[in-house]
């Protein structure tokens, strides 16, 4: 029998790029990208999703009305967080 091991917290910035980069890759296949497959793609639940998608707006990553779009510092977000995580592996550091 297999045993589900449980997965490991993921902090704020994991999530972060998690929503960021479901808009990304939803935007890629359909013209409007709503909250339920973003919720699907980045494993959150719809309460989890709502609050972080507010704190998102708030930030300016994202713009929202029906549909959810990412702005020029969400793109620019996406980049760096990829720089530092590509960074952190490549020098066996366990950060992100």
């Amino acid at each position: 029998m297999k045993i589900l091991q449980r997965r490991e917290r993921r902090n704020k910035l994991e999530i972060y790029f998690a929503i960021l980069n479901s808009i990304i890759q939803e935007s890629k296949s359909v013209s409007i990208v709503r909250p339920t497959r973003v919720q699907f793609l980045s494993n959150l639940s719809y309460d989890n999703l709502s609050k972080h998608l507010k704190e998102l707006k708030e930030k300016k990553l994202i713009r929202n009305s029906e549909d959810i779009f990412l702005t020029e510092r969400g793109e620019q977000f996406l980049k760096d967080y990829e720089k530092i995580r590509s960074f952190s592996e490549q020098m066996g550091l366990d950060y992100l």
